[in-house]
């Protein structure tokens, strides 16, 4: 089941926030007191209040009462709510509490509501007392100048039913200094009294058998004046709005973002509180009806708090029978009482217009498939404790026609959609899970499809198919089994590549970092390799792509645990820098060539390596710390998709679109740019050699210059580019190719730049025959120490033995010099033998040679 903390998520307004806001409300217009008011009935939508949050909600009405009654005219019925709720609401640790502040008191007492008292509220400007003895205070006692009081005699509850006794939990006495909230329509009629008010629970209290006596102090003297009372803003206001909202949103596709939020966070206050009747739950579901209109932006953003609405209603339903059915042309609800022992129940949606709630499973009653059934076993509540199978006195029963509000972020939009509506289903409140028996769900298809899999939406949010099995599926529905209660709908989910891409980039990731340390050694073990700027160009280059792969790598490891949010930040930001540190040595390269090629041969510049140095690593950090600077949230955690096991993909990386296009894209698209120009005027000049030069033809294959271009390619980075063809029907091709060239790209650096170059296999070699010859060196040593023991040397091609007393018997005229080795030193200045050999010659220079 869905967490209900998801549906009511709301965004980070903090009731300390709303009090400074209203510090000055004389200056406060309209709009800004409407927007204090909406979230602040947010705020108090949960089921209770702390005494901490009531004491500043009640000090934001307070400074609210400061505006004038032209900007509290629109919102005076919804503040004096406020304060109702959270009088209702408070949590009462001790007998009573109280809530004094400049314009408005509040006091609420526990009571027995089988055993009232006679009790008393007294208020003035800085106390507010309680009294369950009113003989103990005088209304006329000068020496406590009154603001207002009010005494309830002991028969105050004896008109209620039993059940309304029980309820009577509490007494809410509330006072405003200022009348600005109960300005009358009535001419010739003026407040001149604070206004108080007084309530029993959300009971209606009327025609008493004792009166109440309320005393009052006049704010100007005054002959003639008459007492009178107001109606309650509570009673039918409620079912008032809520047909308000639906006026609002008959036109819901023209609806924005704006104005969605704001009609959603005034339903989830009208019903917020203990109780929703038939008529407001009615309304409310037609209200989210008309929302599935709206377009899907609009509703992005307040998707689970409306799936929210939805769950709140069917929990809170007054269920006067059995069964309560509500029906939209968008979303239909049911709600079954539960008493005693549960039967097996099914929930059958034929039409929007139809819906059945039977005690066995499902009878098809048309051709069609309903548009969605679930029948829920016997074992239903077998799992659940003592505790809480006295909580499950209802299963709510859901189901959507759109699947609008179930968006999921992992789905890919042209790869993965819903093809069914969904549907939900829930025991009271309670999460329902590893049922003795499954339940069984069946969905119509809203299209004819050849392949599907059935999903279900999980504690986050998303989908997943963990705990469901299909039954059957057709073109027009699917059936399956799960083993919990949740919201269900039919995924169509073709093969998509992700898995085989993630696959192939941290193989190839892998793959380059090795072969980039082996070309780092190798530049770094040879000086002579490294004399010209190119190749230390190709050094920085490789080091700054080496640090990239490693970090990439590392990077969906560490954000699968990484708690800390600075750990995630710091990962971003080094995957950030060596990614720009790479596009920035190809750029230079791109730059170096065109300095060297087009604009002048053979230039010098002082202390070029260094300035390039400069520029490579520190252009990329100016970048990656004025990111860091401007908002360090820019980089976290964020979701590329989903894992085979269904759970989320987490990786550390930008979570704004935004600055990720500035600090990324942009900055790529620039390198590129000049990497390509120069690539293309590189083609242009060999293009001209081989039409001027037939001397060149001669000494260059064509696969000799494929060979050039494709390393110039690598080199450059213009593989990166396949990320600008990634869309459209060749998405996919281009795809593979995007992650194969560049998730390889350190291992076509060591092809083309160490094991294709000639020089370099030739300092292999000769460093490999010397570590040869000092393995020689070392076993010549071990035999003088170990003398009579026969001599074994060897080379990677042949082995030669000799004795040692045929070493000392050799003459100093005939002595053979046995030398074996793969190459001789001549030959790395020669050519590339293409064999190993092993030479065999004397003193007197008779040599033989064997290959």
């Amino acid at each position: 089941m869905m967490d209900l903390k998801l549906w009511f998520l709301l965004p980070d307004v903090k009731a300390e926030d709303l009090l400074k806001q209203s510090r000055n409300g004389s200056a406060l217009n309209s709009t800004q007191v409407q927007q204090i008011v909406f979230w602040l009935e947010t705020l108090l939508s949960e089921f209770t209040v702390t005494l901490e949050l009531g004491n500043i909600s009640i000090n934001i009405v307070s400074n609210l009462l400061n505006a004038s009654v032209e900007m509290l005219s629109s919102s005076s019925n919804r503040i004096i709510r406020i304060v109702d709720t959270v009088g209702l609401k408070l949590e009462v640790q001790r007998q009573n509490e109280t809530i004094l502040s400049p314009h408005v008191a509040l006091a609420v007492v526990r009571v027995n509501g089988t055993d009232f008292q006679n009790t008393s509220f007294t208020v003035n400007s800085s106390n507010l007392q309680i009294s369950f003895d009113p003989l103990s205070w005088s209304v006329n006692n000068t020496a406590f100048p009154l603001e207002g009081s009010i005494i309830l005699p002991s028969t105050l509850l004896s008109n209620l039913s039993i059940d309304e006794k029980k309820q009577a939990s509490r007494i809410q006495f509330h006072f405003y200094q200022h009348g600005s909230l109960f300005q009358d329509r009535e001419p010739n009629s003026t407040l001149i009294s604070g206004v108080l008010g007084c309530s029993v629970a959300d009971l209606s209290i009327s025609q008493l058998t004792d009166n109440v006596t309320i005393t009052l102090k006049n704010t100007q003297p005054v002959s003639m004046r008459r007492c009178g009372s107001r109606s309650p803003v509570s009673g039918n206001l409620p079912e008032n709005l809520a047909e308000d909202l639906l006026n609002q949103t008959r036109n819901a596709s023209a609806l924005n973002s704006t104005l969605v939020e704001r009609i959603v966070y005034q339903l989830l206050w009208l019903v917020s509180g203990p109780g929703v009747s038939l008529t407001l739950g009615k309304t409310s579901i037609n209200i989210v009806s008309n929302l599935l209109s709206a377009s899907p932006a609009a509703l992005a953003s307040t998707a689970n708090r409306i799936v929210g609405i939805v769950h709140s209603v069917g929990l809170k339903l007054v269920v006067r029978r059995e069964n309560e059915v509500i029906l939209s042309p968008s979303v239909a609800l049911a709600v079954k009482a539960v008493t005693g022992v549960f039967d097996q129940t099914s929930f059958t949606l034929t039409d929007s217009s139809s819906l059945q709630i039977a005690g066995d499973s499902v009878t098809r009653t048309s051709i069609l498939p309903p548009q969605g059934s679930i029948t829920l076993p016997a074992s239903l509540m077998a799992n659940l404790t003592s505790q809480q199978q006295q909580q499950a006195s209802r299963v709510q029963f859901s189901f959507y026609q759109k699947s609008t509000l179930f968006q999921d972020r992992a789905l890919k939009s042209d790869k993965d959609w819903l093809i069914s509506g969904v549907l939900g289903c829930s025991v009271a409140n309670l999460p329902v899970s590893n049922l003795q028996e499954n339940v069984t769900i069946v969905l119509r298809n809203t299209r004819p499809v050849s392949v599907s899999r059935i999903m279900l939406v999980g504690g986050s949010g998303g989908w997943s198919s963990e705990g469901c099995t299909v039954l059957n599926r057709t073109a027009t529905e699917t059936v399956c089994r799960c083993n919990h209660l949740t919201s269900f709908g039919v995924l169509l989910g073709h093969s998509t590549p992700s898995i085989i891409l993630t696959f192939i980039t941290n193989i190839g990731c892998g793959i380059s970092a090795t072969f980039l340390s082996l070309t780092l050694i190798t530049y770094l073990v040879f000086e002579e390799l490294r004399v010209d700027i190119p190749s230390r160009i190709l050094i920085q280059f490789c080091l700054a792509l080496l640090l990239l792969n490693l970090v990439f790598v590392l990077d969906s490891g560490l954000a699968q645990k990484l708690s800390p949010a600075g750990l995630c930040i710091t990962t971003a930001f080094f995957l950030h820098y060596f990614t720009l540190a790479s596009f920035t040595w190809m750029a230079l390269q791109a730059a170096y060539m065109y300095l060297t090629i087009v604009k002048v041969f053979n230039a010098y510049f002082s202390h070029f390596m260094i300035k390039l140095g400069l520029a490579g690593w520190g252009i990329p950090l100016v970048v990656v710390i004025t990111v860091l600077a401007i908002n360090k949230d820019f980089y976290g955690l964020r979701s590329y998709g989903k894992l085979e096991d269904g759970s989320m993909d987490y990786f550390c990386w930008f979570k704004i679109d935004e600055a990720f296009y500035g600090a990324v894209m942009a900055y790529f698209c620039v390198t590129y740019l000049l990497s390509f120009s120069m690539f293309v005027v590189v083609m242009v000049l060999m293009c001209r050699i081989r039409s001027q030069n037939p001397q060149y033809l001669r000494k260059r294959t064509f696969m000799q210059d494929f060979r050039s271009v494709t390393a110039l390619l690598v080199f450059l980075g213009l593989t990166w580019g396949f990320a600008f063809f990634a869309w459209g029907p060749v998405n996919l091709a281009f795809m593979y190719l995007f992650t194969i060239c560049n998730s390889l790209q350190g291992f076509f650096i060591f092809v083309f730049y160490c094991a294709a170059k000639k020089d370099v296999r030739k300092r292999w070699r000769t460093y490999l025959c010397r570590a040869d010859c000092r393995l020689q060196g070392i076993l010549e040593r071990m035999h003088k120490v170990f003398s009579g023991v026969p001599f074994i040397s060897s080379s990677r091609s042949m082995m030669t033995f000799s004795s040692p007393k045929a070493l000392h018997n050799e003459t100093e005229g005939s002595r053979h010099n046995i030398s074996l080795h793969p190459r001789s030193e001549n030959a790395l200045t020669t050519g590339v033998p293409s064999s190993d050999t092993v030479t065999v010659g004397t003193e007197t220079g008779d040599t033989a040679t064997y290959s």
